[in-house]
């Protein structure tokens, strides 16, 4: 099953969000950002330019991103709607890209994830096509749509796949699906990013600050409203490191506070504690936020029963 994003024209980016994507080619091209970021600025450079190749290649209107508001993607996202800026319009340009996306909703989504996403479509512009099925189900539904109530058929999906995730190990930038998949080359520009790699980039303040960019009704969507950064969703704040359906999907146990924490950083507690009491407050103040996590193999302690088959070919949150 399916269901299609609002057809209407976005809002203009403001000035300050239109600066965040610019920053992306800042942090290196700019000398002194380089020199400050200098791993992150190596990665992005790297992921930049493969982008730009694929979009080059193909053209905006025969790719789409794998989108599902996860900390993988929404750097894939903010790296891609950088590209196809610098690419598709002038220097002066006050608008983004209408950028194809597909978002495979799994069975049970947290409410927080829906409202991000949903969020996530105004940012970036993105004509969201959303598909509840496994990955496999999804691509087989989007390439349909694309093809039969588009016009558009799509052979490239960008994806924010890490070597580290299931069915990663063996993948390349650019790979073709398995035979019995959807016929289609998946783009891996963020493939060989470490966690901290992520975190890095999500956090840079390069980026500038969401508070700047966001009404205070907003707020609850992201995490990043009091700390520069790209946004990303609230749950990452309460101790979540990767994202599935809400009945395999726990706090990572790694990050659990305990008596003795009471000073570690609670990001999104602190936001929330001049605020009432409530559910977001009390989950977030038990936790440490996902940045926090300093082994990455625990990435998904706190994911219970995933399915490698279902994953292999898709995107971990």
């Amino acid at each position: 099953m399916s269901d299609a994003s609002a057809s209407s024209a976005a809002a203009a980016p403001s000035a300050s969000w239109l600066a965040s994507l610019d920053a992306v080619y800042a942090l290196f091209e700019d000398p002194a950002l380089r020199a400050q970021h200098a791993h992150l600025a190596q990665r992005t450079e790297e992921a930049v330019r493969l982008c730009e190749e694929v979009v080059r290649d193909v053209g905006l209107e025969a790719l789409a991103i794998s989108y599902n508001g996860g900390k993988d993607c929404n750097v894939l996202v903010h790296l891609l709607a950088a590209v196809l800026q610098r690419l598709s319009s002038p220097a002066s340009s006050s608008s983004l890209p209408r950028l194809p996306a597909l978002y495979v909703a799994c069975a049970a989504p947290f409410a927080e994830v829906e409202r991000f996403v949903a969020a996530s479509v105004a940012r970036y512009n993105l004509e969201l096509r959303r598909v509840r099925s496994d990955m496999k189900g999804g691509l087989q539904e989007y390439m349909r749509m694309r093809a039969e109530h588009m016009g558009r058929p799509c052979s490239t999906v960008f994806v924010g796949q890490r070597r580290t995730d299931p069915g990663g190990a063996s993948l390349k930038p650019r790979d073709p699906t398995d035979p019995s998949w959807p016929t289609l080359e998946r783009i891996h520009p963020i493939l060989d990013w470490s966690y901290a790699d992520v975190w890095a980039f999500l956090r840079c303040p390069v980026f500038g600050d969401e508070a700047l960019r966001m009404s205070a009704a907003q707020r609850d969507e992201t995490a990043t409203a009091q700390a520069p950064g790209v946004p990303y969703c609230v749950l990452y704040d309460q101790g979540y490191t990767s994202l599935g359906s809400t009945f395999n999907t726990l706090p990572n146990p790694v990050l659990r506070l305990d008596d003795a924490d009471a000073g570690a950083p609670r990001h999104a507690a602190a936001a929330a504690a001049a605020a009432p009491p409530s559910a977001l407050a009390t989950r977030a103040a038990a936790w440490r936020p996902a940045y926090m996590l300093q082994d990455e193999r625990l990435e998904r302690a706190g994911r219970v029963g995933s399915s490698p088959a279902r994953e292999g070919q898709g995107q971990a949150g």
